[in-house]
């Protein structure tokens, strides 16, 4: 918690100047993002597991630069909260992994309106880690016994391939200064390294639910 409430303070900071500017051009636009991340992974290695969707936010800011009146390039500065969860049991055994992964998202989009409140959007987006952990949850019964755990593990930066890398695609809609999006970020490099043979073939995805504000 410490460590996103520097976070948010930073891109505070970063963005302020921005914001406040009121000598920027007229075909620069800038605003704040708030969204709902349902995010997950995919792979070979979690192709035939029991993986859910966790819940996390994305928050930050953009700038839009108007190209003309149907193209624009909105580069954007988010805190972005990815992860998935696993759960697996047997008869007797239960155990459920949540693993929490937590970004400074860069993305770099190429806007298409299709109308005057409604556009398409695609491009390449960048994810430096921050932090995250592994929290466990684990119970065996038996006839003779009952055993239960919970743990958590800080999944370190030298764990992580940083940057992520991934393709966002998505729509808006906008209705005065609100605009609403929905996009989908899919993830093409493996997120985890392996410290003896192959890494693990698991990269994330979120699907997001975003409302950004614009000045």
């Amino acid at each position: 918690m410490k460590k996103m409430i520097i976070t948010l303070f930073v891109l505070a900071i970063l963005f302020t100047p921005l914001l406040s500017n009121s000598t920027l051009a007229q075909g620069i636009f800038k605003g704040v993002k708030v969204c709902m991340n349902l995010a997950s992974v995919r792979g070979d290695s979690v192709e035939n597991t029991n993986t859910y969707h966790k819940l996390g936010l994305a928050i930050g800011g953009y700038l839009t630069f108007k190209i003309n009146e149907k193209f624009a390039v909105q580069p954007e500065f988010l805190y972005s909260m990815k992860g998935h969860k696993f759960e697996e049991g047997v008869p007797g055994i239960y155990m459920k992994v949540i693993t929490s992964t937590n970004y400074i998202e860069i993305p770099i989009l190429g806007l298409y309106s299709i109308q005057d409140d409604a556009k398409l959007f695609a491009g390449p987006s960048f994810g430096f880690y921050l932090n995250g952990e592994v929290e466990v949850e684990m119970s065996v019964e038996s006839s003779f016994f009952f055993f239960d755990t919970t743990f958590t593990e800080d999944i370190k930066s030298d764990d992580v391939y940083t940057p992520d890398f991934g393709l966002i695609f998505g729509g808006s809609l906008t209705e005065g200064k609100i605009t609403v999006e929905l996009r989908y970020y899919l993830g093409l490099k493996n997120v985890f390294k392996e410290k003896n043979g192959e890494p693990p073939d698991i990269k994330n995805t979120v699907i997001q639910l975003m409302v950004g504000y614009s000045f």
